[in-house]
């Protein structure tokens, strides 16, 4: 890819010292990547590594991130003070460029690359130094510095290998660097000569700095380069004082490609293989517009959004599709991609008015930029395309221009405010909007990681859920002599968060001597309210075994219980949605096992029949939770397998006495203490959007309570009520109530 660099003015915070170090991959989930604003302003060739630059509520850019499909890394600073502004990644997504404060009154160069983290590149002796381009390959930096005294700047090329090398000038005292080529060869720009005149420059290791000339009139700027740096473009002062765009190259020269006669035009960008030249023009009765150039068609404006005004800031390696901002007929800024199928659309925003456009994609399938929100706020946005149809591009050259434009000029960074000259009242001569053959989808980046994260918590309620259900099937049911068999029959409808479960099922056992008994319980799940995005289902099926030694004692009994039980779930998730956010749906299953060790004594009391117990025990539960890749998503997630396995001490007492003959009340407490634990770890990575992982913030120590009704119906059949309460590991508060019919023959 190719892209028009835009000078970023912050105010830098102050710092002490420098360092460098390479940052664990972190998001900060809140607003715009943490800050008032964020821009996703560089994309790799690929469309797989985002640079994203954000601002703080004071104005400035203070933090920068690199997103990849492994992770989304803040990049720190060179003086730890947070004050950090991204300008490019290279085209193969391993390096990346940008400045970064020193101390109040200096900011310097930074290079970072994966390896090594943030880097200072340092200066030419002054206090500031700025970066301009960088290689493909991530390994050479081109820019300007102050030199000793800060009055003078010139150009720098900077390796790690070599450092900070001045490139010179052309015979006056300054130079000034605006691209390096793909492969690093070449470094152009403009520089004074002895007669006080800017010429733009061509640098070479073998060459040095050679003067490119002028189209006869006193000054000249190189803006772009391509791949090999074989071909250069520009803007050149005529003979008769216009400004127009420029091709040089080493067998032709400086070349005046506005042969339309335009006043003023400026040549910005060209393509790899030099063929491809993009840059602005005025046209329309003066409206300063975006032109794409070829030997073939000539220049052409690539017209506006109704507007009038277009600037193109980036474009894809081979020219076919061109990406900027331009206004509408109501004089919004956004964000747009031109091909020569589809001309000029609008790429549209994530529910507020403006947009901008500031990278695109090798292939021009991915284009990075910034939108705004219906509130306001000014988000890192990516659009996705097919893969743009290379076309053949029109020949109209628009018509003579009138309004001048200053080829140093900002062309405007701010969704929202002027980005350039006043685009004034719209010309009749501007075609109307086309609308795309195929319309891009929008992405929030900020708004996804949020729908992601939600799921993420969604996912850890939903495997707390099955642990306490794990819990319910290891029931039992107590028999008194060998032979007889018990029964219990029971529904159970509980919930916390956004959780309910009415769980139904029942438990047989039979004792095998009079102090032996066994059984197993089945149940089934018939109605689920799941949270956001979890299908209910019908399927959450599970069951248990127990066997237990009773004995008597003097007062009581004693025993000790050993259960198993297992569940699973199968379910459809969709995630959470947003605005500008995609609703990508996968299938999971959520199943675990869990075993439990209890050891346990009842005795009676004097006081009115009642008793009394006491228990301990140890318990084990193992869940897990299926990984899968979205579908119905341009940018789809995919998940990785969630493993959730704890070791629990836990201890309770009860007791009970009868309020009628055949009435009973009861009430039980319980706390457990966790042991070891390994907690589910959430992870979900997509392209375009990086790597994302999350941990829960679970509770290990928790406790219950519950309080029961029993009714004797008769001899051998009871039927109670039991409402309880349990603080989960989710540190939710689960309130239920049993329902349970139990007997013996």
């Amino acid at each position: 890819m190719k892209k028009y660099k835009l000078l970023i003015k912050s105010t830098i915070l102050s710092a002490i010292c420098s360092q460098a170090w390479a940052e664990t991959p972190v998001f900060e989930v809140h607003g715009s990547f943490g800050g008032a604003r964020a821009d996703a302003a560089s994309i790799s060739a690929d469309g797989k590594t985002i640079g994203i630059r954000r601002m703080s509520a004071g104005g400035a850019y203070d933090k920068s991130f690199i997103v990849t499909p492994d992770g989304i890394t803040d990049i720190g600073s060179l003086s730890g003070s947070d004050a950090t502004a991204l300008l490019e990644v290279s085209a193969n997504g391993l390096a990346a460029i940008g400045s970064s404060a020193i101390y109040s009154t200096q900011s310097h160069a930074f290079w970072w690359s994966r390896e090594t983290g943030i880097r200072d590149i340092g200066t030419l002796g002054g206090s500031v130094s700025s970066p301009k381009g960088i290689s493909a390959s991530g390994t050479v930096v081109a820019g300007d510095s102050y030199l000793a005294g800060d009055t003078i700047t010139n150009s720098f090329r900077w390796t790690l290998q070599d450092g900070i090398t001045n490139l010179g000038h052309l015979g006056g005292d300054s130079s000034f660097t605006n691209a390096i080529s793909a492969d690093g060869s070449t470094i152009i720009g403009y520089s004074s000569n002895a007669n006080f005149n800017t010429h733009a420059f061509r640098w070479t290791q073998a060459a040095g700095m050679v003067s490119l000339q002028t189209l006869g009139g006193n000054n000249s700027s190189a803006r772009g380069v391509s791949a090999d740096g074989s071909v250069v473009v520009g803007a050149s002062d005529t003979a008769n004082n216009q400004q127009h765009a420029f091709r040089w190259t080493a067998n032709t020269g400086m070349i005046d490609i506005d042969t339309h006669g335009n006043q003023e035009s400026i040549a910005n960008l060209v393509s790899g293989d030099g063929m491809v030249v993009v840059g602005s023009a005025t046209f329309n009765g003066g409206f300063n517009q975006a032109f794409r150039w070829t030997q073939q068609s000539g220049m052409i404006s690539l017209n506006s959004l109704g507007g009038g005004l277009s600037h193109a800031l980036s474009m894809t390696t081979d020219g076919s599709a061109v990406v900027g901002y331009s206004y509408t007929d109501t004089m919004a800024l956004r964000a747009f991609r031109w091909t020569a199928s589809d001309g000029m659309i609008d790429l549209g925003t994530i529910g507020g008015n403006s947009a901008i456009a500031w990278d695109v994609s090798s292939d021009g399938s991915v284009i990075a930029g910034t939108a705004e929100t219906a509130s306001g706020e000014l988000h890192a946005t990516l659009w996705k395309f097919p893969k743009p149809d290379t076309g053949t591009p029109p020949t109209n050259p628009g018509t003579n221009p009138e309004t001048p434009t200053n080829p140093g000029t900002n062309p405007g960074s701010n969704p929202g405010s002027d980005p350039g000259s006043n685009p004034g009242t719209p010309s009749v001569e501007n075609p109307p909007v086309k609308e795309p053959e195929v319309a891009p989808k929008i992405i929030d980046v900020d708004h996804t990681v949020a729908t992601v994260f939600t799921l993420a918590s969604n996912s850890f309620s939903a495997m707390e859920a099955q642990r306490l259900t794990l819990n319910k099937l290891q029931g039992f049911c107590d028999v008194e002599r060998a032979g007889q068999t018990c029964y219990s029959l029971f529904t159970d409808i509980s919930g916390f968060g956004d959780q309910k479960d009415l769980l139904s099922g029942f438990t047989l056992g039979h004792g095998f001597t009079d102090n032996f008994s066994a059984g197993v319980t089945i149940a089934h799940s018939f109605w689920r309210d799941q949270p956001d995005g979890f299908d209910a289902g019908n399927d959450n099926f599970g069951g248990g075994l127990y066997a237990q030694w009773k004995d008597k004692t003097a007062i009581g009994d004693w025993y000790m219980r050993a259960s198993l039980a297992a569940n699973r779930y199968d379910t459809d998730i969709t995630r959470p949605v947003l605005a500008y956010t995609e609703a990508g749906t996968g299938e999971s299953r959520l199943q675990g096992w869990s075993t439990a060790l209890e050891l346990g004594r009842t005795d009676s009391l004097s006081f009115r029949n009642a008793r009394i117990g006491y228990y301990g025990g140890l318990r084990y539960s193992h869940l897990s939770m299926d990984g899968y890749t979205e579908s119905n998503a341009l940018f789809p997630f995919t998940y990785g397998d969630m493993k959730y396995e704890l070791t629990t001490a836990y201890a309770g007492a009860n007791y009970s006495m009868p309020l009628t003959e055949r009435i009973r009340w009861s009430i039980n407490l319980e706390i457990e203490q966790d042991l070891a634990h390994n907690d589910p770890e959430f992870s979900a990575k997509a392209e375009y959007i990086g790597a994302l992982a999350l941990d829960p913030d679970f509770s290990h120590a928790r406790g219950s309570a519950w309080t029961s009704l029993s009714y004797a119906v008769n001899e051998t059949v009871d039927l109670s009520l039991t409402p309880y309460v349990t603080r989960t590991a989710s540190r939710d508060n689960a309130f239920g109530a049993m329902v349970r019919i139990s007997g013996k023959f």
